[in-house]
């Protein structure tokens, strides 16, 4: 026992002083009698200065070093002010070198691979490199010049035990940005291949591999490279409903938000953030005040890059589902409706944004009477019938399109106060050619008469 403990004092030095006795008896076992140990220890605790002599017999006759019996006097102080604590143990540089032999995380440092180790990694021998990676996790250089070579094997197609090792070695090497980055790359490309591959799909769909790439988003979310690859990681998982469930279901969503909102000006960063978003809001699990949060952000990102047609398409489908779902508030409809407005008056080119668009507006329409309001009577600018006749106009032969238009069509006039607007604009005769135009569809005639009786009524 430590000495202050005879004055029942015990404290995390108390244990250096057991500790430094264990190391004590350890190291002179073979050079003391039993006895001569025991008799040491007691004078130990009395007069430390007995170890000076200890000490040389140590290092001359059994071989110690002497950084070693430095750091047993440092643990073998009688006063526990002046005793090693175990984070200065730890800090120790000869301690650090003990514990990266045993590959120890507390060392700080890598565990460095023997000589020539690397020599066998055969270039172009893929069970021989996904071996070595499997012999060598432990090993940062290993794991990374491992990753390095199997990128190129990547188009082969997706390799279940390949996935699995990358992922191992990710998740092993979480300090390592350059382990982490080329990965990443190796996953992404191994996934371009195609989710529906045996076992594997159920792996890329499991706890493990989804943590894994929302915990490495985490801890890098301010290195736009590396987040590129883990976001584009992510978006093709989201393609796989269950994966997309797993992401919404581990509270990815906050940390999403603020990834796009430090990426406004990333206009890389800025497509896979609305990918993932409309992914996210696509789930069952897309409710409460996170998707709420979720509208503003888009809605600043479509201002800030208005002209961008590519971006704005891009950000369009979640804008589109989080109107469809209801989750922009009453405060919020008044100029979400104007900014997809500008967005169709400015891209109308674009048929995917000008899609969207409409079926944002209809879903706002459906929820809101001062949408409906908006799209009939703008603040500025051209009105929504007039861009939306437009838009037939260019798009008259595109039956998905068409159809948007009639859907819009058939929300607003559910409001009986956009009945005359709606008239005195020639809506009916617009309706009617559709109708014509389309008479084989029955979806389309569906819309139309419907939309036409409720006007007439």
């Amino acid at each position: 026992m430590a000495p202050e403990s005879v004055h029942f004092i015990y404290s995390e030095k108390s244990d250096v002083w057991s500790l430094g006795c264990i190391l004590l008896v350890l190291m002179t076992t073979s050079v003391k009698s039993d006895q001569d140990i025991t008799d040491l220890l007691q004078k130990v605790k009395v007069n430390s200065s007995c170890l000076d002599t200890v000490f040389e017999t140590l290092q001359g006759l059994a071989g110690y070093p002497e950084d070693l019996c430095c750091l047993l006097q440092k643990m073998l102080k009688i006063q526990p002010e002046e005793r090693s604590s175990t984070e200065d143990l730890v800090n120790e540089p000869y301690s650090k070198k003990c514990l990266a032999l045993v590959g120890s995380p507390l060392s700080g440092l890598k565990k460095t691979l023997p000589p020539f180790v690397l020599d066998q990694l055969e270039e172009n021998n893929l069970e021989s490199i996904l071996k070595f990676m499997k012999n060598f996790v432990e090993y940062e250089e290993a794991q990374l010049s491992a990753l390095r070579m199997l990128a190129r094997y990547t188009k082969d197609g997706l390799h279940g035990e390949m996935v699995k090792l990358i992922s191992q070695a990710i998740t092993t090497h979480r300090d390592a940005y350059a382990v982490q980055l080329e990965g990443s790359k190796t996953l992404r490309h191994l996934l371009s291949q195609g989710l529906e591959q045996g076992d594997i799909e159920e792996y890329l769909t499991s706890d493990h591999f989804i943590n894994m790439l929302v915990e490495t988003a985490r801890l890098y979310y301010h290195d736009a490279q590396l987040l590129s690859e883990i976001l584009s990681l992510m978006t093709m998982l989201a393609a796989n409903e269950m994966a997309a469930e797993m992401l919404a279901r581990v509270g990815f969503l906050p940390d999403l938000i603020k990834i796009t909102e430090h990426s406004l000006e990333n206009r890389e960063l800025c497509v896979s953030c609305c990918a993932l978003l409309w992914s996210l809001a696509m789930t069952e699990m897309a409710s409460g005040e996170g998707m709420k949060k979720v509208v503003p952000l888009i809605a600043t990102l479509i201002q800030r890059h208005l002209r961008d047609g590519q971006l704005v398409e891009s950000a369009s489908p979640a804008l589109w589902i989080l109107c469809l779902k209801d989750h922009v508030m009453e405060d919020q409809i008044e100029s979400v409706s104007l900014l997809l407005l500008d967005c169709l008056q400015i891209h109308m080119e674009r048929p995917v944004l000008a899609k969207n668009v409409c079926l944002a507006l209809t879903g706002l329409v459906t929820n809101s009477e001062l949408a409906a309001y908006r799209v009939l009577v703008p603040l500025s600018g051209k009105s929504g019938l007039s861009l939306i006749k437009e838009l037939y106009l260019l798009y008259s032969d595109d039956p998905e399109i068409v159809e948007n238009i009639c859907q819009l069509f058939n929300q607003m006039v559910n409001y009986g106060s956009t009945h005359s607007e709606l008239c005195s604009q020639h809506m009916e005769e617009l309706l009617t050619e559709i109708k014509d135009r389309y008479e084989s569809v029955e979806e389309i005639v569906t819309l139309v008469e419907s939309t036409l009786s409720m006007v007439e009524k």
